[in-house]
Formats: structure tokens, sequence, C-alpha cells
């Protein structure tokens, strides 16, 4: 593992496709194979425009158990859906990095700038919501700086961002794409969530492979 520390990095816009720039460190520099390894990574999931994710959060700490569901959009807008037990203590969020409408129970939908706070004033427990449609794939978001920290499948281990630390000890294999967080341990403050997701699906685009050619030339890269 390289721990890569003031980690200044961007997602650049090329050719209607999201890459993250490679990081820079003011330590040992990540081997060629390792590096290597994360952009490849990076290339194949910011292709990544849709997707629906199941799974479950909980908070020991106060005894917090929920089904969850994220859906995101090839616009940008996502859809969660957050319930215990019997739907007791559910909540939903539609909305867009800018504005996020909210709802629990019966009540009216209210329009929030802050997903996470209004979250903890509703429901008693903060959710990594701000960074979560990027943190979920094992990325760190583009807006802000993070600091990271990579295994030696050049996968996330940990990502620093947003006031959240987030942990992937766990991945799991998906078809046409790297392998995708199982388990997530994120903390924030004195907050402890484990959010595992258990189902992906409508996952796309994804990336095709170049089909092999008879008697075809070597490439370059």
């Amino acid at each position: 593992m390289i721990r890569l520390i003031a980690l200044i990095a961007a997602i650049a816009v090329l050719q209607g496709c999201a890459v993250l720039r490679a990081p820079i460190t003011d330590t040992k520099a990540p081997s060629k194979q390792l590096l290597a390894q994360w952009q490849a990574r990076v290339a194949a999931l910011s292709l990544v425009e849709t997707f629906t994710v199941r799974g479950r959060v909980a908070s020991g700490s106060i005894g917090f158990k929920a089904d969850m569901r994220w859906k995101q959009h090839a616009d940008g807008r996502f859809e969660m859906r957050v319930a215990g037990p019997f739907g007791a203590r559910a909540a939903e969020l539609a909305g867009d990095q800018n504005q996020v409408q909210v709802r629990t129970g019966k009540d009216d939908a209210t329009t929030t700038t802050e997903p996470e706070l209004w979250l903890e004033q509703a429901l008693g427990v903060r959710l990594p919501v701000s960074g979560l449609r990027w943190w979920a794939m094992g990325l760190p978001a583009p807006d802000n700086h993070f600091d990271m920290l990579l295994d030696p499948e050049g996968r996330a281990l940990r990502i620093v961002q947003n006031g959240w630390e987030l942990n992937f000890p766990e991945y799991r294999a998906q078809p046409g794409l790297p392998e995708l967080p199982r388990r997530i341990e994120a903390r924030n403050g004195d907050t402890r969530v484990l959010v595992l997701a258990d189902a992906w699906s409508n996952l796309g685009p994804i990336p095709k492979s170049p089909a092999p050619a008879d008697n075809a030339a070597p490439s370059t890269p």
C-alpha cells in the first residue's frame, strides 16, 4: 500500500468522458503498476452514468439499521430511499448536487442543500450522501480535494473527503467492470456508519472491450 497525501486530483472532461488525473504526492510516488491499475479503474468507472445499488446501512452507536436504495440517473440526478424494519424511519431524497428534495413519512417534501444535516435531524443519523454517487464505486468525488490510500490491487482502500473517512475493506466482482465496493465503513466525527452494497443493477454504459482481429498488428499506446 502506498500512502497518497495532499492529493490534488480533479475530474477532467475529455470527449464527454470523465477522467481522473494522476495523483500528486509529496512522498514516495506510486509504482507504475499500481498507478496503471488505479487509472484503469477510473477510466472504466468514470464512464458509468447510471446505476442502482441496493443495500443496508447501520450505525451501532445509536442502534440504527435500515435498507437503502440509491438510483443514479445519467443527467446527474439521484433518488435515495432509506427505511428501517417494516418501513419505520423512512426517508426519501431526490435531486442533484445543487439541491435535494427530502421527505419523511407523509410529510410534504422540502428542499435542502444540506441533505446530510437534514437526515441527521430527521433520522438521528448522518449518512454519507454528499459524495455517495462516487464513493459507492470506490472513487473520490470530483468536487473537492481528498486524501487516499490504495490497496495492492490499485483500488481505493481509504478515501478522506468532505469530512468523511471511508474505508473499503471488501470488493465484489461485476460483469464487464472493475470490482465495486461491497462494504464501506464510514466515519464523520463521532458518527460511525456501515454501508453494505448487496446488489448492483442498471450499470451503464458498460465499456466494451475491443474484439480481437485476425492477423492484426499489435497496437501501440
